[in-house]
């Protein structure tokens, strides 16, 4: 069955390319965070990039586990970005960087 170009499709059950898109910005936005944080009057701005690029693990992780076929690019990408903004904030932290 052929469907017209403008038409709406139905929801995908797997959040289509919506969730993975949403959780790779997300990770993009914790990355930029941590970047925009090394500027030293900006320090204590780790203290929310810290939970932002927490959330952002589990949420990439899902994508990555829950789709199918598993390994969706936008995923690990995301889970990349938002792991290295954790690592790096988390370091600053523990560190005194704030």
């Amino acid at each position: 069955m052929a469907v017209e170009p403008g038409a709406r499709q139905a929801a995908r059950p797997d959040g289509g390319i919506l969730v993975p898109t949403l959780t790779l910005v997300w990770g993009l936005l914790a990355f930029i965070g941590v970047v925009v944080t090394l500027l030293p009057p900006l320090r204590p701005l780790n203290w929310i990039i810290l939970p932002f690029a927490g959330l952002g693990v589990p949420l990439n992780l899902y994508v990555i586990l829950a789709r199918k076929p598993r390994g969706d690019p936008l995923g690990i990408a995301g889970l990349v970005a938002s792991g290295i903004a954790l690592l790096i904030a988390a370091l600053r932290v523990t560190l005194g960087g704030s």
